[in-house]
């Protein structure tokens, strides 16, 4: 295959990636390269590419233009997904608006409220108390009607108001214990979802407490 044919414009590969990652389609008030006027159709998402620093521009050291009928080679390409990769451009743990993040946790015997992580607009807390029995807390940065399922402790509790930043106890109970937590926010109705898993320091003779689990905020 010849190698014209095996190789993407530079302009096709940014619209590929503006794509990809959901580019800004507004209007700039300028442009960035003296190669691609605000006319180009490929304005925009070109001048995101510089504003990401995913681009550098093709006229070293000045770098003042773009070249966007150019050939892009793999070696310039692995150089656009880098800096993509690198600049941390995308979220990807997000689709659609929808985050999931795993944790895990571990604490001694006699420990209160030890931060486990803040995800969000949520916050979760491992307490172990000194039967090292593990309690699973939770607080939101704003007002919440939460709900929790935890079978092995809680059952079917919530319902109810949580205020901002009060840490209310979303699960507790012995090793095994798994269950569901969901809260909805009152001002910016929010989602977030908590499957969590409990283990107790006694069943596994370690003298601590486990937590894990995913927490889904949308």
């Amino acid at each position: 295959m010849p190698t014209k044919r095996r190789r993407l414009t530079t302009v096709l590969l940014t619209a590929v990636i503006a794509v990809l990652v959901a580019a800004p389609t507004a209007v700039w008030a300028s442009h960035q390269f003296t190669d691609v006027p605000d006319s180009h159709t490929f304005h925009n998402s070109i001048d995101w590419m510089k504003d990401n620093n995913i681009t550098v521009g093709c006229n070293p050291p000045a770098n003042t233009e773009y070249c966007p009928d150019d050939n892009v080679t793999r070696g310039q390409m692995s150089a656009f997904m880098k800096r993509l990769a690198e600049n941390q451009v995308v979220d990807a743990r997000s689709v659609n608006g929808v985050t999931t993040d795993r944790f895990f946790h571990q604490v001694a015997p006699n420990t209160t409220n030890e931060e486990i992580g803040t995800f969000g607009p949520i916050t979760l807390y491992a307490t172990c108390n000194g039967a090292g029995e593990p309690d699973l807390g939770a607080s939101w940065d704003e007002n919440v009607n939460n709900m929790s399922y935890n079978p092995a402790g809680l059952g079917l509790s919530g319902n109810a108001t949580v205020n901002a930043g009060q840490v209310a106890s979303i699960a507790d109970g012995q090793f095994g214990t798994v269950g569901l937590s969901e809260a909805v926010g009152y001002n910016s109705n929010f989602h977030t979802s908590v499957e969590f898993f409990l283990r107790d320091s006694p069943a596994l003779g370690d003298n601590m407490c486990f937590f894990s689990g995913f927490v889904t905020v949308g």
